[in-house]
């Protein structure tokens, strides 16, 4: 077992801040200075986009490089998370939850072990129950060039990296953690994990119970970073998740159609197990694999749970 207090501070060790500020107000700036970036930089990459593709109008971008386009939108933001833990609210890398030593890797590692696991039986039990239909392999999209819903593999683990670790330095990072300094654990767990969910809603294919499973994960990560003191494990979760569910097995991820290494067709029986549109974060089979995982996380950090029920 890993033991979560390896070379990782508590989440709850207070980091020295600076005192002019509180944290509504950090909040506050951090939204308006990330948003700020992302819409520039978000615009600077349509434009950039719409001139190499010689597409007429934005939207004709979506089907093919929406995960670039959500990568533009969320880095600038997770940088400005950074910069701000660091120089407006004093805290190390290691106090956000970066510590870049042993720990850390092996927090990732587990993390991607993880959500890869999760993945593939979520995947088993969609194919035994004949909810999808497999087609075979489709090998050379190791390596495949084109962009959109046949991008390459690798070019799909990198860009699923970047969104997935973008998305938790600013959700899970500066957003949670700056709530715990302004209302305390349980409730900064909640309002992150709901505003997490909000953020899904506009996806394609998005409804209440898919909401509700993206809640669920919201509160998984969450409590991945209270119970490991970093947000590694997060990180590697998210990530294994994404490229797992997309890459490889060409599920919805969130409501986002990916063409991967296993050619899957859902059927459209089941929609309650599979989540339709949305993919398997929709449906029951997504509840199944997070709750199994919140299992694997208690497991792996039982000797730190005590002291978070305690709110220490």
């Amino acid at each position: 077992m890993i033991s979560p207090d390896a070379h990782y501070p508590s989440p709850s060790s207070p980091p020295v801040r600076s005192a002019r500020l509180s944290p509504a107000i950090r909040l506050l700036l951090f939204f308006l200075t990330g948003g700020a970036a992302a819409v520039t930089v978000g615009l600077a990459v349509v434009v950039v986009l719409l001139v190499h593709t010689g597409a007429s109008a934005p939207e004709a971008l979506l089907e093919r490089y929406l995960l670039v386009l959500t990568c533009a939108l969320l880095v600038p933001m997770a940088a400005i998370g950074v910069v701000f833990a660091r120089r407006v609210d004093g805290r190390t890398m290691a106090q956000f939850g970066l510590g870049l030593d042993c720990a850390g890797g092996r927090w990732l590692a587990t993390g991607l072990a993880a959500g890869l696991a999760a993945t593939a039986a979520l995947y088993g039990v969609l194919v035994a129950t004949g909810a999808v239909t497999v087609h075979g392999l489709m090998p050379t999209r190791l390596l495949r060039a084109e962009a959109g819903p046949e991008w390459s593999l690798v070019a799909l683990l990198l860009l699923f990296g970047v969104q997935s670790a973008s998305e938790e330095l600013i959700v899970r990072g500066y957003l949670l953690q700056n709530l715990v300094d302004l209302w305390g654990k349980p409730a900064a767990v909640v309002v992150s994990s709901v505003l997490f969910a909000l953020l899904h809603g506009a996806n394609p294919g998005a409804q209440p119970f898919a909401l509700l499973n993206i809640l669920l994960i919201g509160l998984l990560f969450a409590l991945s970073y209270l119970r490991t003191g970093g947000l590694w494990f997060a990180i590697g979760l998210h990530w294994a998740w994404n490229f797992g569910l997309g890459a490889l097995f060409s599920l919805p991820v969130s409501g986002c159609t990916i063409d991967g290494l296993v050619l899957t067709e859902a059927r459209p029986v089941l929609p309650w197990l599979t989540g339709g549109d949305f993919g398997p974060e929709g449906g029951l089979a997504g509840t199944l694999a997070i709750a199994l995982l919140t299992l694997v996380l208690a497991r792996l950090t039982a000797s730190r749970g005590a002291a978070i029920v305690r709110g220490t």
